[in-house]
């Protein structure tokens, strides 16, 4: 099933590397858009306590929680933008 999600992912969406930049550094993240929408909603997508990256890691554990997510609200036509946070993983050099 995960297989043919991801296979039709790559057919539904268009993933769009965006950056933030702050007076601190730049935060990093990515914009998935559903394709050939013309407009939708769109979530934000946060990660929660710890030292999270965009995809839902941190470095004792890779799941890629939000990543799966934005996903699976891509294939039912719904955008997500989701980031690193301050001082992570592509945002490293961002100080806080």
């Amino acid at each position: 099933i995960l297989q043919q999600i991801r296979e039709d992912q790559a057919i539904t969406s268009e993933e769009h590397p965006v950056t933030l930049n702050t007076a601190s550094g730049s935060i990093n993240g990515k914009l998935l858009l559903p394709a050939h929408a013309k407009s939708c909603h769109v979530v934000v997508l946060i990660a929660g306590s710890g030292p999270t990256d965009m995809d839902g890691n941190n470095p004792m554990m890779k799941n890629n929680s939000l990543k799966f997510l934005a996903e699976g609200l891509a294939l039912k036509s719904i955008a997500s933008l989701r980031f690193d946070k301050r001082g992570i993983a592509s945002s490293a050099s961002c100080n806080t």
